[in-house]
């Protein structure tokens, strides 16, 4: 008989299909016969029974091969022989889709490149845009200053400095070997304007120990030569308004100049105690040359003191054209003695500051309180520290316009405009 599953010839005993172990408890030796157009049918009884007989006395020569239990209507082709052992090519590619799930895991967990964290890949290599749509704020940009690898980082403006950073760079101002690169140091750190030139806004704000808030402003660099012989001092400062109101001398008399005056003494110590500690640990004390006699007609007169804080002579600020205005009476000393307190800040020069006219540059708002003739706020007069030499009471002062051709009295109480050095 054969297997009603895969169609393979059985032993008409068997039970189980030996090719494919189908089930056979249905199948039977007995064929039914098949009439034409496939159709079966059970056999009678009685014809069953004397089939046996009949089959005896009609036996042919050769035995016709056994019908099976059933035929379908259509006609049945076994399967196609499977080929022997495992097919690879499944167990291959769900290998394959497994780790591919797994890098990405992996990924995604460990915050490896690829992954945001959640375990989704990422779909292009570019980086990933903030969504627009999204309510939260986004992070902005910190600004990145300019590092230097010789000093401070660089800042859009002197204000932005500390005293310690800007005292860094007055040593590289100081370190170079003319004003050329005196300049380029100053400009690169936008201590002046681009052009290397200073026109009073390059200030820094000052709050003094006595609660006063104050300005000073750069006016020269590598200008002053630091008292101790290495050079020059980088930077040179000086307020940018009257921090008290004082006399030259308690005494009517210039005897003695600058070096032997009240103010120098005062300046050097109470004048100091109003500096913040940030910047009084930097100020560097330089030498001053100015007429430390008094009345006098000889250059000799003009000597050098050691100063911290001090105050302007005349040649500092004014222009040399004074010189060609004075009598010959007044050349026989003032020609001697002034062209040799010092020489002209950049400042002044840059802005065109003359001698003997009203200078907005010049003019210096009183800070201080306490001051009979100027109140707080208003431009004042303002001591400078040359003594006349041809008048034994006077001492140079600059107007309230900026005017800096005047002298005054040694016992007046003007305003008090120091300068300084880092």
């Amino acid at each position: 008989m054969f297997c009603t599953k895969c169609g393979a010839e059985v032993p008409d005993q068997a039970v189980f299909c030996g090719k494919c172990g189908h089930r056979l408890k249905d199948a039977v030796t007995a064929p039914l016969p098949v009439e034409a157009g496939g159709a079966t049918h059970a056999r009678p009884a009685q014809q069953q029974a004397a089939q046996p007989a009949q089959q005896t006395a009609q036996q042919p020569a050769q035995q016709a091969a056994p019908e099976v239990y059933f035929q379908p209507a259509y006609e049945w082709k076994p399967a196609a022989p499977t080929k022997k052992g495992v097919d690879l090519i499944p167990i291959i590619a769900g290998i394959a889709v497994a780790a591919v799930v797994l890098v990405a895991l992996l990924m995604g967990g460990l915050g490896l490149p690829g992954g945001k964290g959640s375990g989704a890949a990422p779909t292009s290599s570019e980086p990933s845009q903030p969504d627009p749509s999204s309510t939260e704020p986004q992070d902005e940009p910190e600004e990145e200053e300019t590092v230097e690898e010789d000093g401070p980082a660089i800042r859009d403006t002197v204000d932005a400095y500390s005293w310690e950073e800007l005292s860094e760079i007055a040593a590289l101002i100081s370190a170079e070997s003319d004003q050329d690169g005196a300049l380029a140091v100053a400009t690169k750190y936008h201590l002046c304007a681009a052009d290397g030139t200073l026109d009073g806004t390059q200030t820094k704000s000052v709050t003094l120990t006595n609660g006063i808030e104050a300005e000073a402003m750069i006016i020269g660099f590598a200008h002053d030569a630091k008292a101790d012989g290495t050079g020059n001092a980088g930077i040179t400062f000086l307020f940018k308004g009257a921090i008290a109101a004082r006399q030259m001398n308690a005494s009517d008399a210039n005897d003695g100049g600058w070096e032997s005056s009240d103010m120098r003494s005062w300046l050097s110590s109470d004048g100091m105690a109003l500096m913040p500690s940030d910047l009084a640990s930097v100020i560097v004390p330089v030498s001053k040359l100015t007429n430390n006699t008094g009345v006098t007609d000889k250059a000799s007169s003009v000597t050098a003191t050691t100063d911290s804080l001090w105050l302007l002579s005349f040649a500092e600020i004014a222009d040399s054209s004074y010189l060609s205005h004075m009598s010959a009476d007044h050349l026989k000393v003032y020609k001697v003695v002034w062209p040799e307190e010092g020489e002209r800040y950049q400042l002044f020069a840059d802005c065109g500051v003359k001698w003997n006219k009203a200078n907005a540059d010049l003019r210096m708002p009183m800070l201080a309180s306490g001051s009979k003739e100027f109140a707080v706020g208003t431009s004042c007069n303002w001591w400078g520290r040359s003594a006349d030499p041809g008048i034994d009471y006077y001492y140079h002062f600059i107007f309230s316009d900026g005017d800096p051709n005047n002298y005054e009295h040694a016992n007046s109480a003007l305003g008090v405009v120091p300068g300084f050095c880092i």
